[in-house]
């Protein structure tokens, strides 16, 4: 069982939903204005708003993900709701969703809200995040494209006409560990059959604190912890450490760090390429870094196959986000 991790924003009061909410979600529902694109226009009766809130705690205990009532503050009446559902017509992957009844509307609460979304999702493993509105709905196309969600594609179903179809994926930084953030990182661990290929985080961190050449950050998606990496600056960079999670694996997370890394060591003066080494065996990493341009040089070194990355003319590298402080 998973529990849904709690939303927080300026303005808004979260609360997953529950059965005690039913009159209260009743109400919303039945506001002209939410039901004007939400329910396509529908007037839907309690019977349907408790099914949708026991669908929410299935998804809450399957996903951790839910929908969660907003107010202004804590005791005041329920504005809107946010959160995610499964629609059975586009799929198994949980839409983004959310609805305020016109009274609070052009605020920005909602921009609010979906943004505050975003690291609810990345941690519960949800990436890309989707969403799904209606053609002439030109508000919350702005509000989900102010919170950095593009159009994919349009399809004709739908009760308006037209269904615009968007997503967002995480982005990748690197940030420094301090105290408060170093715990999360050290339980992060890569998945059983790949312990082989990489030191745990603890043992990293600590090697780190004994080196005079260790550069290491944690890799956050969205602002959630996914991985850790590490260099050895030495007169040319050498990756000694990069896991991912095993719960964040195949999003692209690995590929965005290691975007940032080379263009982290780019910049070091005099460095003419980058090294790393791995250990061979089934299921190692050899291949993914053949994709960014690394390749063995025949070299072994304590067992580990040696590779490197020539820096040629500078070009293609990604924007850097790499947080030198």
């Amino acid at each position: 069982m998973q529990h849904a991790q709690l939303p927080t924003s300026d303005r808004l009061s979260w609360r997953p939903i529950s059965t005690d909410d039913l009159l209260d979600f009743h109400r919303l529902i039945a506001d002209p204005h939410v039901r004007r694109y939400l329910c396509d226009g529908q007037a839907l009766d309690r019977a349907w708003c408790a099914e949708q809130i026991t669908a929410a705690q299935a998804l809450a205990e399957a996903r951790g993900l839910t929908l969660w009532l907003l107010r202004l503050a804590d005791d005041g009446p329920p504005v809107g709701f946010a959160g995610f559902k499964v629609f059975d017509e586009m799929g198994p992957a949980p839409q983004l969703l959310y609805a305020f009844v016109e009274s609070v509307t052009g605020r920005g609460l909602a921009t609010e809200a979906v943004r505050a979304l975003i690291p609810v999702a990345v941690a519960a493993g949800l990436d890309p995040i989707t969403a799904a509105v209606d053609g002439p709905n030109v508000a919350s196309l702005r509000v989900l494209a102010k919170a950095g969600f593009a159009q994919v594609r349009t399809t004709d179903e739908g009760a308006f006409g037209s269904t615009v179809h968007l997503e967002r994926r995480a982005q990748v930084s690197l940030e420094p560990l301090t105290a408060e953030t170093c715990r999360a990182v050290m339980k992060l661990a890569v998945a059983p059959s790949q312990t082989g290929f990489v030191a745990s985080n603890a043992v990293s961190i600590a090697q780190a604190h004994f080196s005079e050449v260790a550069w290491f950050r944690g890799i956050y998606a969205e602002g959630v912890p996914v991985g850790f990496v590490m260099l050895a600056l030495n007169d040319e960079p050498y990756l000694w450490r990069l896991m991912i999670d095993a719960r964040h694996q195949g999003r692209g997370y690995g590929r965005q760090a290691m975007r940032q890394i080379i263009a982290f060591a780019r910049q070091r003066p005099g460095a003419a390429g980058m090294w790393l080494s791995f250990v061979p065996g089934e299921g190692n990493p050899s291949p993914f870094y053949r994709s960014l341009g690394f390749v063995e040089t025949g070299e072994i070194d304590e067992g580990e196959r040696v590779m490197r990355l020539a820096f040629g003319p500078e070009g293609g590298a990604a924007a850097l986000s790499v947080s030198t402080g």
